[in-house]
């Protein structure tokens, strides 16, 4: 899957002529299409096409790599349903797979699956032993909050318009659970608006 966007749709049209070159040249063709803008579509047979609304009524949704992109509001989101099984470490490793997130929007999320895996390693516990009551219940908590996930909107859109002040901003830290770094881009307006 390729996801992308673009500041205009002579650009967006441009880079979709040159994936459609680029991949074919490996024998690669492109299909399952979609666009929050029919005009990119309008050279791309239907059959390759994902059938959409934009009718923010019909509420339609594209998959792409595990997150949700609604493009009639162009975000994305997540749709985590957790499965009923005991808490041991095949369960929670299975679980913790399940949540796919190359853009690491969840880190926080799963941050706290992997530190639950890290106590049943530390305890010596086999692949489908119980594990204490404390490791139960934390799991059976983080597993109920993760329906919640589905209220999170991401904007797809990183804008790119003329401001007046761009600044990249990076944290980092660390304790003996684990480690983060983010950087987020702080882009001020023209009008002040950040």
């Amino acid at each position: 899957d390729i996801v992308t966007g673009s500041t205009s749709v002579e650009e967006a049209v441009l880079v979709q002529s040159e994936l459609v070159q680029l991949l074919s040249k490996g024998g690669f063709e492109l299909r399952k299409w979609s666009s929050n803008n029919p005009q990119l579509l309008s050279e791309i047979p239907y059959d390759q096409q994902i059938a959409l609304s934009l009718d923010p009524d019909k509420n339609s949704i594209v998959k792409i790599l595990s997150l949700c992109w609604h493009p009639s509001s162009d975000h994305f989101a997540y749709n985590v349903s957790p499965i009923d099984r005991p808490g041991t470490k095949r369960n929670i490793l299975s679980e913790l797979a399940r949540i796919f997130d190359p853009l690491g929007f969840l880190a926080p999320i799963t941050f706290f699956a992997k530190f639950i895996l890290q106590q049943l390693w530390s305890l010596g516990l086999d692949w489908d032993e119980s594990p204490p009551d404390f490791i139960i219940q934390a799991w059976n908590n983080y597993k109920s909050e993760l329906p919640l996930l589905s209220n999170i909107r991401i904007g797809r859109c990183v804008s790119v318009v003329p401001c007046k002040v761009r600044e990249l901003h990076g944290f980092c830290d660390a304790s003996e659970r684990g480690y983060a770094a983010v950087v987020y881009l702080r882009i001020v307006h023209e009008d002040n608006q950040i």
